[in-house]
C-alpha cells in the first residue's frame, strides 16, 4: 500500500508535467486531473502518465 507522501509526490510530479504539456491547464485543474489519473495510471511514472492524459482533450473523471 502506497503511503501518503509517495502519492502527493505522484500527484504533484502528475500535475507539473500536465502543465508543461497544456499550458492553458491552471494548477487547480491539473491537480485533479492528476486525483482522477491515479486512480487508473498510478502504476505508470506520474510523467509518463500525464503525458498519455495530456493527448485526451475533453477527458472527465469516469463516474460509476
Amino acid at each position: 500500500m502506497e503511503n501518503a507522501h509517495t502519492a502527493s509526490r505522484w500527484l504533484g510530479r502528475f500535475a507539473v508535467r500536465f502543465m508543461q504539456l497544456r499550458h492553458e491547464v491552471p494548477l487547480h485543474q491539473a491537480a485533479h486531473r492528476a486525483v482522477g489519473a491515479q486512480t487508473y495510471a498510478g502504476h505508470l511514472l506520474p510523467e509518463r502518465a500525464a503525458e498519455l492524459d495530456a493527448t485526451v482533450p475533453h477527458w472527465r473523471v469516469p463516474t460509476r
